[in-house]
């Protein structure tokens, strides 16, 4: 448990702090909440996207004679979950460690005039758990410990591949990766001045095994093997981040100031694997490649540096304007030894973003946002051993590094002629510029999508939300999008994008919801080159790509009998299309570009029943059906055979989900409770991963 004694280390630190800045500073000032919530019905706030802005307003000092109220509570539970499967289950349960184990759960909280203290936290296995502890003195001192984990269990898939490569599975047993975070921050008033100070530490770990696949592949020397490998690669990765800051109320403004500092390290390790020679005296131009060990796959460490400036005035009144700037660097640390010229390369960001919001009258708002960013970006000049180059000095000649300038310029307004309807309108303009793309276009010996240097994407959007009746609220959006040079082969030239959601309530009784969302992109102005062998100047081939998608959800509910009986039902469907050219060899004189259609679809639904037959016994009793299918299937030319592709790339599975519940009321406050669930996925056309997976967990609970 060393996780919680280094919890329970650093709130004994931070009480300490806590309290001596209250004894030294009465309290003074409170925050407003960090976030700004764009309310459609109301004027429109000012919101720097991604900034966290802060703002600060005097609040009276409690007078000490006023008496209020603190409420205390406290539950506690344990109990103990049984887990089994059958078959692979990590499909069947994917976010959820397959072991059995305790389960303990506590709420704690103290909500009193001056102090405010919440401990909450569930406990299932050690790798999956939830702990949170947070502490509020008079507005002005916060505090906040934060640790959380989740397992994720990920699929070990099998090489199939034709007769003239050869398999190499390395690898064996479960695959899957922990994820836990941690977090520790404080909120402190300096003295009686409206200042803040902002302190926060972050900090994510990645452990566990995943399966690596790689090949010693390539067209050269004739005869030459070539080899598709799958080994396991344990993952040991750490992220931590600091931030210091402080935010001030000067005068009708606040200023806002941030410093971030985020290490990424990588402690798994690079990859090693012994590679065939790859040489061939008749083609000079090539990069040879003398036989040996060789680092692959290396995921590097990384250093981020940035400071932020903010800076609004007063969220009230008819004007409000705000501004932010932020410079930031990403340097490279590559860890290679075969390879140089990689560590150190770095990244230089800087975003600059501009509102204004204009509230004539409650009916009319009016808001204006600018936002830019430049990245700019080193090129290496790399060396590797054990390669011949045609180049001197053995370097690799790499691509020129893509700098990149962005503006963004968006404009909203917002009407309510009466209380039940608002209409808002926006417009979105994006103007892209790229420096260094002439290294990649695809010219001379390379195949690919050529990248445009500049683009412009435009975004019209129109919302009319509504509530003709007492109890129903409906909300229509259409939007229209155009882009002059789409960036790559699935990205759209045009987008129209359409959406309806009615929801009725009344009261506790029964309501319904609706969503049906719809959306169609076309591409017609990409293409492909072909690789360059023998015959120069091979002509583009185009992709033209169409899709088509759709999104609809309901649900209803209902109470009956006084709240004793409760009912809810769901159901949604998501299924995409898309048609488009498929280039099936980018090395022949013929063209292989095929039509191809390709379609996934999943449907969803289920019901929950709820029942109270008396006062303390409850019961709850869950189904789920999740129904998917994907196929590619692309059609048969003079050029191209296709015949199998449809086969090998189907998917149509079934994820069954059941669940029961049963609490029962011992005492006035102990309760008992068992919950069992089961869950199970099936794919007819791959049976590798099917599987079910029981759980049964049995807990005591007491509450104060």
């Amino acid at each position: 448990m060393p996780r919680f004694i280094l919890a329970a280390a650093l709130f004994s630190c931070f009480t300490g702090v806590l309290t001596a800045s209250a004894i030294a500073a009465p309290a003074a000032d409170s925050a407003l909440p960090e976030d700004d919530v764009i309310v459609m019905e109301q004027p429109l706030p000012v919101s720097l996207e991604a900034t966290e802005t802060t703002a600060m307003e005097e609040i009276e000092l409690p007078v000490s004679e006023t008496k209020v109220e603190t409420h205390k509570s406290l539950m506690a539970s344990a109990g103990y979950r049984f887990m089994s499967f059958d078959g692979y289950g990590g499909r069947a349960a994917e976010y959820e460690s397959l072991h059995s184990g305790p389960t303990f759960s506590l709420l704690n909280s103290i909500l009193g005039r001056d102090h405010k203290f919440i401990v909450d936290g569930e406990f299932l296995s050690d790798n999956d758990y939830y702990a949170n502890l947070a502490y509020d003195y008079m507005g002005a001192y916060r505090i906040q410990l934060r640790s959380d984990s989740l397992y994720h269990n990920l699929d070990r898939f099998v090489l199939t591949v034709p007769a003239f490569y050869t398999v190499a599975q390395q690898d064996s047993g479960r695959l899957g990766i922990r994820v836990e975070q941690d977090l520790a921050s404080l909120r402190a008033r300096m003295g009686t001045y409206p200042i803040h100070l902002n302190l926060q530490y972050w900090r994510i770990i990645k452990e566990g095994d995943t399966q690596l696949r790689f090949a010693d592949l390539a067209f050269f020397p004739v005869g030459a093997s070539n080899t598709l490998t799958a080994t396991r690669r344990r993952i040991d990765q750490e992220t931590h981040e600091g931030k210091l800051g402080f935010d001030a109320h000067i005068g009708p403004i606040d200023l806002i100031y941030d410093f971030t500092v985020r290490q990424f390290s990588d402690h798994g390790g690079t990859p090693v694997a012994t590679f065939v020679a790859r040489q061939d005296v008749l083609q000079p131009s090539y990069y040879q490649r003398a036989a040996g060990s060789y680092q692959h796959d290396e995921v590097p460490s990384s250093r981020y540096l940035a400071h932020s400036v903010k800076i609004h005035t007063e969220q009230t009144g008819g004007l409000v304007a705000a501004a932010a700037y932020t410079i930031a660097q990403r340097q490279n640390r590559s860890s290679l030894s075969q390879l140089s010229g990689v560590n150190g390369l770095t990244d230089t960001l800087q975003t600059a973003a501009g509102d204004l919001v204009y509230t004539p009258y409650k009916e009319l708002s009016l808001a204006l946002r600018f936002r830019h960013q430049e990245i700019d970006r080193e090129t290496a000049v790399i060396s590797a051993s054990g390669f011949t180059t045609p180049n001197p000095g053995n370097n690799i000649v790499a691509n020129t590094g893509i700098g990149t300038q962005k503006n963004v310029i968006s404009a909203i307004l917002s009407f309510r002629p009466v209380t039940d309807l608002t209409i808002k309108g926006e417009y979105r303009g994006e103007y892209s510029h790229r420096d260094g793309t002439d290294s990649w276009e695809p010219v001379g010996k390379l195949s690919g999508i050529s990248l445009p240097s500049n683009s412009a994407r435009h975004k019209g959007t129109l919302t009319v939300l509504s509530k003709p009746f007492k109890n129903l609220r409906l909300k229509a959006r259409y939007s229209f999008t155009s882009v002059n040079q789409p960036e790559y082969g699935i990205s759209f030239g045009e987008r129209h994008d359409g959406q309806v959601i009615a929801i009725y309530s009344l009261k506790d009784r029964y309501g319904f919801s609706t969503n049906y969302q719809i959306s169609h992109d076309t591409n017609d102005s990409s293409a492909i080159r072909r690789l360059d062998l023998q015959t120069p100047n091979f002509d583009p081939v185009p992709v033209y790509r169409e899709k088509r998608q759709i999104s609809a959800t309901a649900s209803a509910w209902g109470n009956l009998f006084d709240g004793r009986l409760s009912l809810t039902g769901t159901a949604g469907l998501l299924r995409s299309t898309a048609d488009q050219e498929t280039l099936f060899a980018s090395t022949s004189n013929l063209n292989t570009a095929t039509a191809s259609n390709y379609t996934a679809q999943s449907l969803l639904y289920g019901i929950t029943i709820a029942l109270r037959p008396m006062e303390k016994l409850g019961t709850a009793l869950a189904f789920q059906q999740v129904r998917s299918n994907a196929e590619f299937d692309p059609t048969s030319t003079q050029n191209v055979d296709a015949s199998g592709v449809k086969a090998i790339s189907a998917l149509k599975s079934v994820e069954d989900s059941v669940s029961f519940k049963v609490d029962y009321q011992l005492y006035k406050n102990i309760a008992c409770g068992v919950d069992y669930r089961y869950r199970t996925y099936h794919d007819d056309y791959n049976s590798l991963y099917d599987g079910s997976v029981h759980s049964v967990t049995t807990s005591l609970t007491a509450k104060w």
